[in-house]
């Protein structure tokens, strides 16, 4: 039986701009018409990835469920609140002002930065939390309509949006999916990821042709040239994105203590990130880049990143007491490189969603 609803965001094929307030946000909804109660899939994106990156993981998520597709603010097709760029400001987008923030009107809003140490990620400039951009999700599927269940699935920093989401609206969430994610734990263990001296010595590396993603992703000319073209736009965005702040703000909410999902389902997914890092390194080195020191630096990261990097990632099965793990043998990139793969492990995780629910 199909929902009964004339809401076309729940049945039909849809995508465009939604107005969230002062801007409006991307959205592409796909797959079959959503049945009564069922759970949808909303993906968020890893940092500095806006969703033409994902086109065909998107297509193969839809064989089986309906889904949602989304830029959050600044990235690929949405827009990014208006903002003095004459004024050092720190943007902020919670349904009530912070307790240190105190003061203004609900909705993104624009403050000194030195004014709120809380709120600081460490500079004076524009930043946008996690927290932020949970918030400003609830607000895009409000407005287009969709209530829940939904089933979160988020890729690398898209999981501390994930999490902080779990923290703020937990009744709305049916089961989450992590694909080789940021978490508070991580960005302690490696923290930077990666360091500057890495950074250095792998500057004149060409990742994609060492690792010929473009090849493997099976995207035509047109959809890498549609990608490229949407990361160059999120760029901006993707810098102001307070990542260190709201991991610190996700450690103190204590998920994995408090196994903030009870028993509903969970899947963690890893990667063979650290590969992708040695092989950049490798390269690197062979190139001449960097100081001398630079290089030792990097090879001691590199030596941890391969050591806690995996471990660290499935302490998050904590998350719930209904968990699953997998293993993807490629990099961090893999919902892009694998998309298939990827989709089927999202539908067995909506299967345990089922299972529950029924």
């Amino acid at each position: 039986m199909l929902i009964n609803t004339k809401n076309e965001w729940e049945v039909a094929d849809k995508s465009g701009l939604v107005d969230v307030g002062s801007y409006s946000l991307f959205v592409s909804a796909r797959g079959p018409p959503r049945k009564p109660e069922a759970p949808v899939v909303i993906f968020i994106t890893g940092g500095g990835a806006p969703t033409e990156l994902y086109v065909h993981f998107h297509r193969a998520v839809s064989r089986y469920v309906r889904n949602y597709f989304y830029d959050r603010a600044g990235y690929g097709r949405s827009e990014r609140p208006a903002v003095d760029a004459n004024e050092t400001t720190h943007i902020l987008n919670h349904p009530q002002p912070c307790s240190v923030c105190a003061g203004g009107n609900a909705g993104w809003q624009t403050i000194s930065s030195r004014s709120c140490t809380l709120c600081n990620d460490g500079d004076n400039s524009r930043k946008i939390t996690a927290e932020d951009s949970a918030h400003e999700l609830q607000q895009l599927m409000s407005a287009i309509g969709v209530k829940p269940p939904y089933m979160l699935v988020a890729h690398s920093y898209g999981g501390i949006i994930a999490r902080t989401y779990l923290g703020l609206y937990p009744d709305d969430l049916a089961g989450m999916a992590l694909l080789d994610t940021n978490s508070e734990l991580l960005q302690q263990c490696l923290s930077p990821i990666p360091p500057v001296s890495f950074q250095k010595v792998t500057k004149d590396v060409d990742l994609e042709a060492l690792t010929h993603l473009r090849e493997e992703s099976g995207m035509t000319d047109q959809e890498w040239d549609d990608a490229i073209a949407a990361i160059q736009r999120t760029r901006p965005a993707a810098a102001d994105e307070a990542t260190h702040y709201s991991g610190r703000q996700l450690a103190r909410r204590m998920q994995i203590d408090d196994q903030a999902m009870g028993a509903k389902p969970l899947l963690v997914a890893t990667s063979e990130m650290p590969q992708d890092w040695r092989k950049m390194l490798t390269e690197g080195m062979r190139l001449g880049g960097g100081s001398a020191q630079d290089r030792d630096d990097a090879v001691k990261w590199m030596e941890s990143a391969e050591l806690f990097c995996k471990q660290v990632q499935k302490v998050q099965l904590g998350l719930s007491s209904n968990s699953k793990y997998v293993h993807f043998e490629v990099g961090h990139d893999f919902p892009i490189r694998c998309p298939d793969q990827t989709a089927e492990a999202v539908r067995a995780l909506l299967d345990m969603v089922s299972q529950q629910r029924s």
